[in-house]
């Protein structure tokens, strides 16, 4: 992501993933890559696609209410369950592309919430060996009736790159109903049911059971700060 793109809030969010994904053109290259003390002008040659203003539309400033508020700049993100606690945490490496502008990179520990999870380790047997590009659909039951969350296995970024471990949040999931995958290349459609919430799994392509993962739980760094530097 640019520098503008990670300064501008919302706007600069929203042009950084249509630029990244090509949704749209822009009157001046410098919307996405123009110096950090102006906001350069900025038009759209055509129109955003309907998919990505609801996107957009979607997204919320979490700065004050998740602590993530930092004088310095933010270079790459990844997301992970790093204490294996079953909430995801935050690692970003700090400073500016230039020599000498640089700080320290900083790790945001989730205090975590009563929130429901589950984490799938996929291995490929026809389809490729990680699963990259696997796409998962969990269906939950909660308290309000039937809800379906998506992902498809990726390391999330350019930058930054997250686990191809899945880390799934379920919300106030009462249950989990089934896990359907579908394999990239070898057209494998597989389908899991009886798993848990709160729980790790491995999933091999083509096997008609998931294997239960005793991830070991790492104490947290600092109980008491949520923001480390490293």
């Amino acid at each position: 992501m640019s520098r503008n793109c990670r300064r501008f809030g919302k706007l600069g969010l929203a042009l950084a993933i249509a630029c990244k994904a090509g949704a749209t053109e822009l009157a001046t290259n410098d919307a996405c890559c123009g110096p950090t003390n102006s906001i350069p002008a900025m038009q759209l040659t055509r129109p955003l696609p309907a998919s990505t203003v609801r996107m957009i539309e979607r997204l919320e400033d979490v700065t004050t209410a998740g602590g993530f508020g930092h004088l310095q700049k933010g270079h790459g993100v990844g997301f992970a369950d790093l204490d294996n606690d079953g909430n995801q945490d935050i690692y970003e490496v700090m400073g500016g592309a230039f020599e000498g502008d640089t700080a320290y990179n900083v790790l945001y520990l989730n205090p975590g919430s009563t929130n429901h999870w589950l984490k799938l380790k996929l291995e490929g047997t026809k389809a490729n060996r990680v699963a990259m590009g696997a796409r998962i659909h969990v269906t939950v039951q909660t308290p309000s009736g039937s809800r379906d969350i998506y992902r498809t296995v990726s390391s999330g970024g350019s930058f930054g790159s997250s686990p191809l471990r899945q880390e799934i949040g379920l919300g106030d999931a009462t249950a989990i109903s089934s896990v359907e995958i579908r394999w990239p290349g070898s057209g494998t459609h597989q389908v899991l049911t009886g798993l848990e919430r709160d729980h790790a799994y491995a999933v091999r392509e083509g096997d008609a059971q998931a294997s239960m993962i005793n991830l070991k739980r790492i104490p947290s760094i600092s109980p008491t700060h949520p923001i480390i530097r490293t």
